[in-house]
Parts: C-alpha cells; sequence; structure tokens
C-alpha cells in the first residue's frame, strides 16, 4: 500500500516538475546571461490581448526598445488582471513607458507568458532569478528524486518478501 502511495506521489511529483522546467529553463538562461542585460525604457505601441478558450489569456505591450521592435509581458505588471482588451487598454496606453532590463542577444520567443530579451527592471537580477531557481529545484527536484528512491527502496524490498518459488 505505501508503494502504492509513494508511486501516485511520483506521479504528481513528475508532472509539478514538467510544469516547472519552462519557468525554471528561463530563470537559468536570464542568470547565465545576466551580464548582458541593461536598463532601458519600453515604450507601448500597441496592446495585444489573446483570448484563449481554456481561460488562461494573455496579454503583452508590442513597442520599442533602444530602437527595436520588442514585445513586453505585461502579466503581473497591471495593477489588475485585465478581462479584455478593453481591460487592458484602460490600463495602458501608446506611449506609455516601462523601465524594463534589456538584451537583444536573448531570444524573443515568449514562453508560460514571459521573453528573455525584454524583462521587468529590477536590480537584482541575477539574485531574483537564484530565487526562483533555488525554488524550482527544491519544489520540485527534491521531491522527485525522493520519492523516485523510495519508491525503488520499497519495490525492491516487496520483491525481496516475496516468497519464492522453487
Amino acid at each position: 500500500m505505501l508503494r502504492i502511495i509513494c508511486g501516485v506521489l511520483l506521479g504528481l511529483s513528475a508532472v509539478w516538475t514538467f510544469l516547472l522546467a519552462f519557468p525554471t529553463y528561463n530563470a537559468l538562461k536570464a542568470v547565465r546571461n545576466a551580464d548582458g542585460y541593461h536598463e532601458a525604457e519600453f515604450v507601448v505601441s500597441r496592446l495585444v490581448y489573446y483570448e484563449e478558450p481554456d481561460g488562461l489569456d494573455q496579454w503583452w505591450a508590442e513597442g520599442v526598445v533602444d530602437g527595436n521592435n520588442e514585445r513586453y509581458s505585461l502579466q503581473g505588471q497591471l495593477p489588475n488582471t485585465p478581462r479584455s482588451i478593453g481591460d487592458l487598454q484602460s490600463m495602458v496606453k501608446a506611449g506609455d513607458r516601462f523601465r524594463v532590463l534589456y538584451n537583444p542577444e536573448m531570444s524573443a520567443v515568449m514562453v508560460q507568458g514571459e521573453t528573455l530579451r525584454v524583462m521587468p527592471w529590477t536590480a537584482t537580477l541575477r539574485a531574483d532569478r537564484m530565487r526562483l531557481l533555488r525554488f524550482f529545484v527544491y519544489s520540485s527536484l527534491v521531491p522527485l528524486i525522493a520519492l523516485s528512491t523510495a519508491f525503488v527502496v520499497l519495490s525492491v524490498i516487496a520483491r525481496a518478501s516475496k516468497p519464492r518459488a522453487n
């Protein structure tokens, strides 16, 4: 019975680890490339609100940083969560400016509502992202390894305690 419970928890831990894989990758990339970021200003030219059928809507701003056209995720940057393009436009207007960290060498691909090229400004990027990495490791990898080890040990014990047929 204990092995079954451990197996179920191991499965849940594996799913949790998978869900954290992309944000973990983003945090690791930001830490490794922290020296390439510089303070910049993002000027909004257009807002985008993408309504998802599952309710996990996404929104971002398109604009200019250091003369380059870029996208900037507004998720977590606004006082309230917009529920429509109208809500978003009531909070942010074309011409609004955001203080950001910019690294034009990073990927412009947006993963789980975040791009590594244009990020919210912080004076402690490396420390902030290391804190995220520690959270990801302690909340996903440590339980996964511990439960995997427990499952293997319980399986070996169960196999060793079975009577052998001669």
